[in-house]
């Protein structure tokens, strides 16, 4: 007999860079991501996803195809590190997930030692290559924080970069393990989300 398999999703590459995406907003990207739509690219940088929305895409992850999360200027602040690494770790791993920017976000080094944990741990994303992560000034990591968080992404072989990695970043590495180049990906316009924050 003839086993009846249903279409893969197309992929989808989403880019709401800019645009009003609230907690709101982001707690229902969180539920798409969790019905297999093949979304492959999220990119979230300067909206205003904040801890809550952070903690809904964490725990959304697992059962996602994602292979490319920007929270990069979001308001995610260190209580909201804590809850995506949390959601990460009690809801499953994001086996695709390859490039995570967490980079100008208001947290230091309580945010970046929850990531330490995340890339020590069990539940570290296995293809992760490419980790962007530097806090918005005023703030700045520790010299202790900063330099654990290199070690663990060397130990991992997780590329650590100081800024978006589609941007002008100062790479820690001396020679990148990839080069970024124009991504094809179609822009989405339009407002998600509501009057959350």
């Amino acid at each position: 007999s003839l086993e009846r398999t249903a279409p893969s999703p197309p992929l989808v590459n989403l880019d709401l860079t800019g645009q009003p995406v609230t907690c709101e907003g982001a707690r229902t990207l969180a539920a798409v991501l969790q019905v297999g739509c093949g979304m492959q690219t999220l990119l979230l940088r300067r909206t205003r996803v904040s801890d809550d929305g952070a903690a809904a895409l964490g725990a959304a992850l697992g059962s996602s195809t994602l292979a490319e999360l920007d929270l990069g200027e979001c308001m995610v602040r260190d209580v909201g590190m804590r809850l995506f690494v949390k959601g990460i770790q009690v809801h499953g791993s994001p086996l695709s997930l390859s490039v995570l920017c967490l980079d100008g976000n208001p947290m230091g080094d309580s945010g970046t030692v929850e990531l330490v944990s995340l890339l020590e741990g069990p539940r570290r994303p296995p293809s992760l290559t490419t980790l962007c992560v530097k806090p918005a000034p005023p703030r700045a990591l520790s010299a202790e924080v900063e330099a654990a968080l290199r070690v663990v992404c060397d130990l991992a072989r997780v590329e650590l970069c100081f800024g978006p990695p589609c941007g002008p970043p100062s790479r820690v590495q001396e020679e990148p393990r990839h080069s970024f180049g124009s991504s094809s990906a179609p822009s989405a316009a339009g407002s998600v989300g509501g009057a959350g924050g």
